[in-house]
């Protein structure tokens, strides 16, 4: 009975604190959306069927930042209600280790994603044609749709859609079939 007795005292000790730190988050929640809600809007990335690359790029590093900074306000809520902050970091830094290497093939698709987006390679609606170092096979078809993950092309001849994860366009040689046909006249 004593225990139970100072749990509820160290409880109501620190409820303040944890009030205090609730706000703090709600604060960084609210920052976030506003953040985000101004970057980009999703309403208009929906509607707008002749949406960049660019915007696409956009719209996903808001959304990062969106969870960079709800991240942070819970490691200020955390440390307000009085834990030890290298515990915290510890924790995150093991997290982020695990993740990181649990996301390998996802994270190189992303960055592929952003720089096959930066340099402008092809855009929605050109044929590309992907030759293959490793082995012999070759890619051909419409681009016809376009994310940080993957590319979406059709297949003029058998009429499938090929998903084909953008690092793999990266690490392979590519032909952009429509803008080559552009230059040549």
């Amino acid at each position: 009975m004593n225990q139970l007795e100072n749990i509820k005292k160290e409880i109501t000790a620190k409820m303040p604190k944890i009030i205090e730190s609730i706000f703090i988050f709600i604060i960084f929640l609210v920052i976030a959306n506003i953040i985000r809600n101004n970057a980009t809007s999703d309403k208009d990335i929906i509607e707008d069927e002749n949406v960049s690359n660019r915007n696409l790029i956009q719209h996903q590093i808001a959304h990062l930042i969106f969870y960079i900074i709800l991240i942070i306000g819970l490691i200020f809520s955390v440390i307000n209600v009085g834990f030890d902050i290298t515990t915290i970091i510890t924790v995150f830094a093991s997290f982020g280790l695990a993740l990181g290497i649990a996301m390998q093939g996802t994270l190189s698709n992303v960055i592929s994603g952003i720089i096959i987006s930066i340099n402008n390679l092809f855009g929605i609606g050109d044929y590309i044609r992907i030759n293959q170092l490793v082995n012999t096979n070759t890619i051909y078809g419409k681009v016809i749709d376009f994310n940080l993950y993957f590319t979406q092309i059709k297949d003029p001849v058998t009429k499938f859609i090929i998903n084909i994860p953008n690092s793999t366009i990266q690490n392979n040689l590519l032909t952009n079939v429509t803008r080559s046909k552009l230059l040549i006249k």
